[in-house]
């Protein structure tokens, strides 16, 4: 796509609740970025959806604020995985919704055996055997259950919808939980590299 601009990647199962208002934020922040500039990366907070049932879908409910969150613009598109790469993520207040387990059980059986996910399950079987079981009543009582990361899906909640779009009409309003300020000392490359190194002092 050659150099300088905003470089966006988003895949097809994945769905921005605003992408007007990112692109915007985007230009906001700058609106021509030069390959000089340090390079940036833009987050956004990912709700992913777990599984498609006979009357909706399954979905990670977060702990806020501590969402789950991706790159999905850059100014340097260097990637080293996927759209991740050792820039500056800056987060914005955005959600975008991943279609990530919610798919037939032979497409989900292909994804968690496929290379790009070779190294995101300790045991692949037993979570394909729980996804396999999960429905609109059983969802309240799994914790915890990231491949890697259990914190990382603290929770299952439940939206009706027979498609992406009925699920998006019924999907309930989500609050970005930081403030302006809380936003601006998050995205302080000075406030992090201190964040960094109080980590490891501890």
């Amino acid at each position: 796509m050659g150099e300088g601009g905003w470089h966006i990647q988003i895949d097809s199962d994945e769905y921005f609740l605003d992408f007007k208002g990112f692109t915007q934020y985007l230009k906001k922040l700058n609106p021509n970025p030069k390959p000089s500039q340090k390079p940036l990366n833009i987050c956004s907070n990912w709700i992913s959806l777990i599984k498609k049932t006979e009357n909706g879908y399954l979905y990670v409910k977060p702990n806020a604020p501590h969402y789950e969150t991706m790159p999905f613009a850059t100014n340097r598109p260097d990637y080293h995985n996927a759209r991740r790469n050792g820039h500056f993520n800056h987060l914005s207040p955005f959600f975008v919704l991943h279609e990530t387990w919610a798919r037939g059980e032979e497409e989900l059986r292909r994804k968690i055996n496929s290379w790009g996910h070779d190294n995101d399950f300790i045991d692949k079987e037993s979570f394909f055997r729980l996804w396999q079981v999960l429905d609109d009543y059983n969802y309240r009582f799994i914790k915890n259950f990231h491949p890697l990361q259990g914190e990382v899906w603290p929770a299952l909640d439940f939206c009706k919808g027979r498609t992406i779009e009925e699920f998006l009409d019924n999907f309930p309003p989500l609050r970005f939980p930081l403030s302006r300020f809380g936003l601006f000392l998050r995205n302080n490359r000075n406030m992090a590299r201190l964040r960094q190194i109080l980590k490891f002092e501890k």
